[in-house]
């Protein structure tokens, strides 16, 4: 290979820790360039759908760059109590929109929708734009299109022109109105693949392979989906990416999981260029949703509890190149084999239990599961990492509930832990030695009923990968019963000190795995099996609070 081969991907630098490859010659320069002009990216007619290569191919201004905006302007949370951010949007005139909804509030979700105000720097939720609106698109003169909670696509400035049983939709330069309506239920249009004209515009009905599709957006004339196992329908440099947002001169964002091993994935803030048909990331940032209005304005919302909203502040792009003089380094490294004096792989592979020190330390949160006895470091790792510890910044933790130390007690583990804090990871390790557990951002109770945590996830420290909860299902995220120790979903992880073996049913409420030929493999995924028997319990309060006391009447 070309000894300045120029690797521009700080996905993987990041995951390899480019410290580390420095010592195989890594030299890394930059160069500030304040931008003066945008690349506009000419587009075809729906009756023409373009070639993905014309896409691939399509020039841009600046070559061989990573995207790198040097300041970003943090907006000003909600000033409603419990209210998060679940998606932006913008608008070509350059405002941007927020849809909201309230975390305590029960299935179906009441949804608001507030313009962002840029003299104060916040959202302006002295009236709501509109309810129970889920997603917003725009055509080049600025009318607002909205698509409810219960799939009815309707125009903003006249909500009886409306089109019902629509999944999602998009609206292409050209101002057609492109439908998804392949979704459970809904009415089956017969006029796919050309233009209608009706009350709402000029509409293109599309069908997508696939009931399971989560997004679809327009490139150049073309729709393209992203379906619930990440993949896009059309290859873009063999990534899987979680959400998509095209600028109105053409440029593409999106939302990309960046993979520690070979299962952890953390979302990242990703750019597209299409000189060298590769993504990027972009100032190495963590985000949940994006919302470009064009290559250097963008909107995204952090990975975080309070779901911040950050909004690009400087058209500024910084160049930067790394070139490698012997050998090409593998980005293939796996989780468990970090060491932390070097930060090289070592071949260790043990990820589970016993006082092995490899792994380096998330600087944010070193004294997070410090007391744990079911994690080496590298497993410690894991789990701060895939439960997003060291973005959320909590300061402390403590063990409120250790099985065998202070029994396998259902009655124990909630006197010790209920209403102390909202946030706990809980760990469980079988007597065949697999250790897996879940995230919680509710206070744990004995009341007998179901809680809402869009946030909790169940998770696998030795195959090292992580399930959320399912939209439709997060007010099953967490059990709390009297008689049950932590358990989260339908069955999914449920602790019941009672039964000699458990019973784990992955896929109820949180998402399931792919590994697997049969049902009996894919539900028994977290343990190794759908039954196993309990070797240990550990239940750890999380804390934004240097002070590692949690008393009764901290976190109600």
């Amino acid at each position: 290979m070309e000894k300045k081969e120029q690797i521009f991907s700080s996905l993987l630098k990041e995951d390899t820790k480019h410290q580390g490859l420095s010592k195989k010659g890594l030299i890394l320069g930059s160069i500030a360039l304040v931008v003066a002009a945008y690349a506009v990216v000419q587009s075809v007619t729906p009756s023409q759908p373009a070639q993905n290569e014309s896409f691939l191919s399509s020039q841009n201004l600046f070559i061989n760059e990573k995207v790198n905006i040097v300041s970003w302007k943090l907006v000003n949370p909600l000033d409603k109590q419990g209210e998060l951010v679940q998606n932006i949007f913008a608008a070509p005139n350059g405002d941007f929109y927020a849809s909201t909804r309230l975390s305590e509030t029960q299935y179906p979700y009441t949804y608001q929708l507030y313009k962002y105000d840029p003299d104060t720097n916040s959202w302006d939720t002295s009236q709501s734009l509109a309810t129970n609106v889920t997603k917003v698109a725009f055509t080049s003169n600025g009318q607002a299109y909205y698509l409810s909670n219960d799939q009815v696509l309707y125009k903003a400035s006249n909500s009886s022109q409306q089109i019902k049983g629509v999944k999602d939709f998009a609206i292409s330069q050209q101002d057609v109105i492109y439908i998804n309506a392949y979704s459970w239920g809904s009415p089956i249009p017969t006029n796919y693949g050309k233009i209608i004209k009706n009350d709402l515009g000029n509409v293109y009905f599309v069908k997508a392979d696939t009931i399971y599709i989560d997004q679809m957006v327009i490139l150049n004339g073309e729709p393209f989906f992203i379906d619930s196992r990440q993949n896009l329908s059309s290859n873009y440099d063999s990534v899987k990416v979680n959400s998509l947002s095209v600028g109105y001169d053409g440029t593409l964002w999106g939302i990309m999981d960046s993979y520690l091993g070979s299962n952890y994935k953390l979302p990242k803030l990703v750019y597209f260029n299409e000189q060298d048909k590769k993504w990027y990331s972009v100032n190495r940032i963590s985000a949940f949703q994006v919302a470009a209005l064009n290559r250097f304005q963008v909107a995204y919302i952090e990975v975080s509890q309070q779901r911040n909203v950050y909004i690009s502040d400087q058209a500024t792009v910084q160049i930067e190149y790394a070139y490698v003089d012997d050998e090409e380094p593998s980005y293939s490294v796996n989780v468990n084999d970090w060491n932390v004096d070097n930060e090289e792989p070592t071949g260790s592979n043990d990820n589970t239990g016993g006082s092995d020190d490899s792994g380096p330390e998330v600087k944010s949160s070193t004294v997070v599961l410090n007391d744990t006895t079911l994690l080496n470091s590298t497993g410690r790792k894991f789990v701060l990492l895939t439960t997003e510890t060291e973005y959320r910044y909590y300061k402390s933790s403590k063990l409120c509930f250790k099985a065998t130390r202070d029994g396998f007690s259902s009655n124990k583990f909630h006197e010790n832990c209920d209403q102390r804090s909202s946030y706990s990871i809980t760990l469980v390790k079988s007597t065949d030695g697999k250790v897996f557990g879940g995230y919680s951002t509710k206070p744990w109770r004995a009341d007998g009923h179901y809680s809402s945590s869009y946030d909790s996830l169940v998770f696998s420290v030795d195959k090292a990968e992580s399930f959320e909860i399912k939209s439709q299902a997060d007010h099953y995220a967490v059990y709390d019963h009297i008689e049950f120790g932590p358990s989260f979903g339908t069955r999914d992880l449920v602790i019941d000190f009672n039964l000699n073996k458990q019973t784990t049913l992955l896929g109820n409420s949180f998402e399931g795995s792919y590994d697997g030929d049969t049902w009996e493999e894919r539900a028994g995924f977290l343990a190794g099996n759908t039954t196993y028997e309990i070797n240990d319990v550990e239940v750890h309060l999380l804390s934004y609070s240097e002070n590692d006391l949690f008393p009764q009447e901290e976190f109600y």
